[in-house]
């Protein structure tokens, strides 16, 4: 089940709530903090999980990528 995140307008107060997609916009969701139905989602970051094999086959293939990866390299040491 997805995790979506609330900001109460009442309390001011942030919190979570699990529920599936077909309960989002049908069931009702109130502040475990001060029971106010008055409440607005937040847009929560998003983490994408990839293999290394995925990141490394979509890497570009423009001419300056190896310049860039020297360079880069550099620069993170």
């Amino acid at each position: 089940m997805p995790t979506y995140e609330y900001r109460c307008l009442d309390c001011r107060k942030r919190f979570e709530v699990f529920m599936r997609f077909s309960e989002y916009g049908v069931k009702a969701v109130t502040c475990p903090h001060c029971q106010s139905s008055n409440v607005q989602r937040r847009i929560g970051k998003v983490r994408v999980a990839r293999s290394d094999e995925s990141r490394l086959s979509n890497r570009p293939t423009h001419p300056i990528w190896p310049a860039w990866t020297k360079t880069r390299a550099r620069s993170v040491k």
